[in-house]
């Protein structure tokens, strides 16, 4: 089961969404399980998203693929702490 760290390990790793489209994504969201969560439709029908950044959030989201990632960063003691 995914829990919050997981969820924004997904976030900060999305292509091309950087501080600043991530913060406003936020502002909509509030916490990326939200933006994680939403329907593929609703995503699709965003405003002020440009389609490349829809297709980012939309191509990844396979959370256990970043799950095991952040498990393999763990067995070298390499730890993701989300603020």
């Amino acid at each position: 089961m995914a829990n919050e760290r997981d969820y924004w390990y997904w976030f900060v790793n999305l292509e091309g969404i950087g501080v600043r489209k991530g913060n406003r994504l936020l502002e909509r969201f509030h916490e990326p399980s939200e933006l994680y969560r939403a329907s593929e439709k609703y995503i699709r029908e965003m405003e002020g998203v440009t389609e490349r950044d829809k297709q980012a959030i939309l191509k990844d989201r396979n959370i256990s693929k970043f799950q095991k990632k952040l498990d393999n960063l763990a067995k070298k003691y390499i730890y993701f702490i989300p603020s």
